[in-house]
């Protein structure tokens, strides 16, 4: 019994690393899908001061205002939103509400703006 029982640990082991792999790779792919289906680029315009603003969401997975990448760290991705921290730990939030509908909220203006699409002429 005693020589069987490191086979049985080392079977265990195997079959435990093989499954985390498998669900790590599931996780990434499920998460490249979620990231892929916010990829886009839009414009805002702030009211108080009627300045319009350009956000985009690259391939490479960078969240861009006006054309300049933000110091921010993704804390959340769901199917209907992002959610990021800046630098000062505000949040920021990329929603969707349909296929083409997005909003975009600025926690340290307390603001939400909605988004219209970039159109590549």
């Amino acid at each position: 019994m005693r020589k069987k029982i490191p086979f049985i640990f080392g079977v265990l082991l195997a079959s435990g690393v093989t499954s985390l792999s498998y669900f790590k790779k599931r996780n990434d792919a499920e998460t490249k899908k979620i990231l892929e289906s916010f990829v886009g680029i839009w414009y805002y315009v702030e009211k108080h001061q009627r300045i319009q603003h350009t956000l985009s969401f690259t391939s490479d997975f960078t969240l861009l205002l006006d054309e300049k990448p933000l110091q921010v760290t993704l804390i959340e991705k769901t199917t209907q939103h992002l959610i990021w921290l800046d630098s000062y730990g505000y949040r920021l939030i990329l929603r969707k509400s349909t296929q083409k509908k997005y909003s975009f909220y600025d926690e340290a203006e307390d603001a939400s703006y909605q988004l219209v699409t970039r159109h590549n002429t």
